[in-house]
């Protein structure tokens, strides 16, 4: 690509600026759609143009007068284009998360989850004391403990420590998410 640059303006890699601008400034004059009444001459203007501003952005860059082909200059060149257009990218996403992570809708959903999590905790905490309480009471009866209340009595108690693991694990993260949020804004502010 950039030897088409260089053609267009019809200069070699080694020119310098002084030679570029003199050849824009010619081809420039030819192609001028004011000047030239052809109807490829406006499309020959931007193109004279693109390779003048590519040019000239790039001349006193690292590398572009180094023995490198003008290919291995232009891979270098898409590269470098392509970090900063990621870069820009990841910044647009971040500014886009937090105006999300501000808006009611997360803030309704966070309060929601946060009402599950301690829900469910309650909710495993009621099935295990019930569990430890039934078999309590069996054990008083005149059968006493049966291999069926006890197989109950354990898996309850077994899905009630889920609830209560479950639960205890996401709220902890979301403590930890909310405490590096505080650590990262006030780390910001400063």
């Amino acid at each position: 690509m950039i030897r088409q640059y260089l053609n267009i303006l019809e200069v070699s890699p080694n020119s310098g600026i002084l030679e570029i601008k003199r050849a824009f400034r010619k081809k420039a004059k030819k192609f001028h759609p004011d000047l030239n009444k052809d109807s490829g001459a406006q499309d020959k203007f931007i193109l004279v143009n693109e390779a003048y501003e590519f040019l000239m952005k790039h001349y006193n860059q690292p590398g572009f007068r180094s023995n490198k082909t003008p290919e291995e200059r232009y891979r270098d060149w898409v590269e470098r284009e392509k970090a900063k257009a990621r870069k820009h990218a990841a910044r647009q996403a971040q500014r886009q998360f937090e105006k999300y992570r501000n808006s009611k809708l997360y803030k309704t959903a966070n309060l929601l989850y946060s009402i599950y999590d301690y829900f469910a905790l309650i909710i495993g905490l009621i099935i295990i004391f019930a569990a430890i309480f039934g078999l309590y009471l069996q054990k008083n009866f005149e059968e006493g403990y049966t291999l069926s209340s006890v197989i109950a009595g354990v898996s309850l108690i077994m899905i009630g420590g889920l609830f209560v693991s479950f639960s205890i694990m996401s709220i902890r993260s979301r403590k930890e998410a909310f405490k590096k949020r505080r650590k990262y804004y006030s780390g910001q502010s400063l």
